[in-house]
């Protein structure tokens, strides 16, 4: 049997997420596929080489996800709101996927629309955490509840203010606002996952070994 903490697992999405970006930016940059200042997110794993490392990193960030998730309802499920979390925060993981397997370059109407999937319900999930949670297993400090709900609020204007800015304007329009916000909107994403690992401290996932099955047995 093997026992690993929950609150190690549970920031493999956004450390990931991380590395991932920083990496396919280094790239884009050295390779000359996008300007040095502020380009989209998205444009740095547009073009190969990054491209293979942004999609293969960015769809094993959205399963880690999953398991960030559900290893937070199950640390809490009696909480009341503790199913609707756990729906928002899965049903954002189909937009994060599709947004990262179809660049804007390929599919620019289904690449933001797939992106719109990801931040709003991901958005719900980080108010609720932020501004509902009453439980009583996950221990949140005063500071980790701060840090959830300035990135919740700063999430819910980064969507607004962007849905806006696609409607109002050329979809493939470049704009530093648009390439602002997407980079605003992903921080807050991954700074919100790392406030968990100090909620999980005490909590331990265990995993059986097939040998462990065959013993019990």
């Amino acid at each position: 049997m093997t026992t690993l903490k929950a609150s190690l697992l549970v920031i493999l999405s956004p450390v990931l997420m991380t590395i991932v970006i920083v990496t396919c930016y280094i790239l884009a940059v050295t390779y000359g596929h996008v300007p040095e200042l502020l380009p989209y997110i998205c444009e740095c794993g547009a073009l190969p080489p990054e491209n293979y490392v942004y999609r293969m990193g960015m769809v094993t960030s959205a399963v880690l996800l999953i398991l960030s998730c559900l290893l937070v309802y199950w640390a809490d499920e009696d909480w009341a709101y503790a199913g609707y979390a756990l729906l928002a925060g899965l049903s954002s993981v189909p937009g994060l996927t599709v947004a990262s397997v179809l660049s804007y370059k390929e599919d620019i109407n289904v690449h933001i629309l797939a992106t719109f999937m990801f931040f709003i319900p991901y958005s719900i999930y980080m108010m609720l955490f932020g501004f509902c949670y009453d439980g009583k297993n996950l221990k949140i400090s005063i500071m980790s509840e701060n840090v959830k709900k300035v990135c919740a609020i700063v999430m819910i204007v980064a969507v607004v203010i962007s849905a806006f800015l696609f409607l109002l304007t050329c979809l493939s329009a470049h704009s530093i606002l648009k390439a602002v916000l997407e980079w605003v909107g992903s921080i807050a994403v991954g700074v919100f996952n790392m406030t968990f690992y100090s909620d999980l401290q005490k909590f331990k996932v265990k995993f059986f070994h097939v040998e462990d099955v065959k013993k019990s047995k």
